[in-house]
């Protein structure tokens, strides 16, 4: 039985890829490197795949190409610096950490990017979408996982983050598959949450 994974998947997992290397200092070449690193294993893992990686490559190098146009040759978003239970400082990229539930039960955390936006602490959450943009922001404006990122955040007992409550929802709206150009749009939404 091949194995079978959406293009869409990996489009997305690239775009992460790209943005980590990004918001950890990196270069436009950086993004490059580590969202191709996506599409050639993904490529080599899953057959549905093979025949689609040249046009994945143009496709995802068009697009971070057009984010970087878009929002600058350097990151936008400076991570903050994580001050973690154990003492440790880390920086606010790919950060991971442990809480425990209010019924007992642990769970490790995994955020993407903790930084300021407007002089507020934000957790920005990058996504790939190919519907209208007021139609996107409106269902994801209260997703779950966001909000969990923002209570798990609090627990840690580092005061810049001890009363964050938004969102920065990071979106890139991608262009029909069968579409003669490439051109991708992007838009960023601040959504706020209750503390409780």
């Amino acid at each position: 039985q091949p194995r079978v994974r959406a293009d869409y998947f990996t489009i997305g997992s690239a775009m992460h890829e790209g943005l980590k290397a990004r918001f950890r200092g990196g270069t436009m070449g950086d993004m490059m490197a580590a969202a191709f690193d996506v599409i050639e294993r993904d490529c080599s893992a899953f057959e549905s795949l093979m025949e689609s990686h040249e046009w994945l490559l143009e496709y995802v190098a068009t697009m971070m190409a057009q984010y970087c146009q878009r929002r600058g040759a350097m990151r936008e978003f400076e991570p903050l610096q994580l001050h973690m239970p154990s003492g440790e400082v880390v920086p606010g990229v790919e950060v991971e950490f442990g809480v425990v539930l209010p019924g007992g039960t642990p769970m490790t955390v995994r955020i993407d990017l903790v930084t300021t936006y407007g002089g507020h602490p934000i957790v920005p959450e990058h996504k790939t979408t190919s519907r209208d943009f007021a139609v996107f922001f409106r269902e994801f404006s209260l997703d779950a996982k966001c909000t969990g990122y923002l209570w798990a955040l609090r627990q840690l007992g580092d005061p810049q983050v001890a009363e964050i409550n938004k969102v920065l929802i990071n979106a890139i709206k991608k262009p029909r598959k069968n579409a003669k150009t490439l051109v991708f749009d992007f838009e960023v939404e601040v959504t706020e949450r209750s503390e409780d």
